[in-house]
């Protein structure tokens, strides 16, 4: 599949999830008469909806094959996070300490999910790099006894 395939298809499961997770949650958090509110509800969903499409589609960019693991951790960071700001600025979700709790929620995680990322690399470039040798060594060995 490539790169715009893959992001269109991404898009559309983040805009379902965000619109299940959304749901789920404006059910269970909503004060009852908001519940009985179908512009508060709409707007809630398609709020989700759209942050879930941003956020998903978006990590398409870890497969750009030119850039590196900190360009598109960085990308999507931005992306991600800028998204939620506006979207939480539109639908209220969070007051001024929980946008900031959310940042450094946002941040720990990216941070994290990075860390755990670029060691996976660094250990399957590693084991391509031996593989690599140890097919070199037989090569060289095999043209020795010619």
């Amino acid at each position: 599949m490539n790169i715009k395939n893959k992001a269109i298809f991404l898009t559309m499961l983040g805009f379902s999830m965000g619109l299940l997770i959304g749901a789920v949650i404006y059910v269970s958090a909503a004060p009852p008469e908001d519940l009985l509110n179908r512009g508060k509800l709409m707007a809630q969903l398609i709020g989700s909806g759209i942050y879930g499409a941003i956020a998903m589609g978006g990590s398409a960019v870890y497969e750009i094959e030119k850039w590196s693991l900190l360009r598109a951790t960085l990308t999507h960071y931005i992306t991600t996070f800028a998204s939620f700001f506006v979207v939480n600025f539109l639908l209220g979700w969070f007051d001024g300490i929980g946008v900031l709790i959310a940042f450094l929620c946002f941040s720990g995680a990216y941070f994290v999910i990075w860390i755990i990322q670029y060691a996976s690399w660094k250990r399957e470039i590693r084991k391509i790099n031996e593989d690599l040798s140890e097919m070199i060594m037989k090569d060289k060995i095999d043209q020795s006894r010619m």
